[in-house]
């Protein structure tokens, strides 16, 4: 897309971040599949459970994991348990159900990697779509999209359709995916990732909720890759902080050992940076190491719970983790940019 290359073209870029883990001391439990039950579906044990979402209400968490119930195709459902913090952390046996199913072609190969806010009485779902295209009528090309999802408060599924990015000549749709909102209206303000020529980046627009388009030309690169890393993008919902102020988590690919690194980073509702960490969470103990796609702790929920933050997310794309730290800690580990 014409726009955004010119925009990737006239950025400039000033290294903000510095290739180091610093620890501000998570709290580790995990939930492998074998502790979920899904009670809607035939199949009751999942192979694998990852990625989740996450909400927090009346002191429970919601959690919204990605799950996989075969190695053939290896398609994607999204399903949601209860548990209370106390549950999480004597990793009980938690009762599931699917909420989120491949309906159409843009997402024949699975619905990925929730990432879920509450909105007054509904819910509002960003996921992957992993799906196909029909080209010159007959061939199906692989498709990546970035679905919106509105469920009612009985998480029913209302409405979903994917997100387009609108040039003034053409449209971009795949690949489009990590996400994040960061204030919801009929204009929202949105954290997304296109891939670009090459470039993966973390980027922030405007999405009319309406017709579910961003205008290229208001878009901007808010988080780039540094030389060691791959690509980097948004990983979790954003925890709204102040007036105008929203911490949200990011990821970077290192290219030495191709492991996912996980950083927070605080930005404004029109998408400027105003600070960020170095690398906070990483891979440590076996069951973060070792799995289907080793050395991977990814997305999807972030949470405050008083003064604590949690991050839940997915462990080597087979089991989730629950991770947890006082928020000052963390705090102290943010560079200022602005503000």
């Amino acid at each position: 897309m014409k726009e955004l290359i010119k925009k990737i073209r006239r950025a400039e870029y000033v290294s903000v971040r510095k290739l180091k883990v610093v620890d501000p001391g998570w709290k580790r439990i995990p939930i492998p599949p074998a502790k979920i039950n899904i009670i809607n579906y035939i199949k009751n044990k999942p192979f694998v459970a990852f990625n989740p979402g996450a909400v927090l209400e009346n002191k429970h968490f919601k959690i919204f994991p990605r799950l996989v119930f075969d190695y053939y195709l290896y398609v994607s459902s999204i399903g949601v348990f209860e548990a209370s913090v106390e549950e999480l952390e004597k990793a009980k046996n938690f009762k599931a159900k699917i909420i989120i199913a491949p309906e159409y072609l843009w997402e024949f190969r699975g619905c990925e990697d929730p990432r879920v806010v509450k909105s007054n009485d509904k819910y509002l779902m960003l996921y992957t779509g992993y799906g196909y295209k029909i080209e010159k009528g007959k061939e199906l090309k692989p498709l990546i999209v970035q679905v919106f999802a509105v469920l009612d408060d009985k998480l029913k599924l209302v409405k979903k359709d994917f997100i387009k990015i609108v040039g003034k000549v053409s449209k971009y749709i795949s690949p489009l995916k990590d996400s994040a909102i960061i204030e919801y209206g009929r204009k929202t303000s949105l954290l997304t990732r296109p891939e670009i020529k090459g470039l993966s980046a973390g980027w922030w627009g405007i999405l009319d909720i309406e017709d579910l388009t961003i205008n290229a030309e208001n878009m901007k690169i808010v988080l780039y890759p540094e030389k060691w890393e791959f690509k980097v993008g948004w990983s979790t919902n954003a925890v709204k902080l102040g007036s105008n102020e929203y911490l949200v988590g990011w990821h970077g690919i290192y290219k030495e050992t191709n492991a996912y690194l996980n950083g927070l980073a605080i930005v404004s509702n029109d998408g400027s940076l105003l600070a960020i960490s170095d690398y906070l969470l990483a891979s440590k103990e076996l069951w973060e190491t070792y799995g289907d796609r080793p050395y991977v702790i990814f997305g999807n929920g972030l949470i405050m719970k008083k003064d604590v933050l949690y991050w839940i997310g997915g462990v080597c794309d087979y089991a989730i983790g629950v991770y947890s730290v006082d928020f000052d800690k963390v705090m102290e580990k943010l560079k200022w940019i602005k503000g």
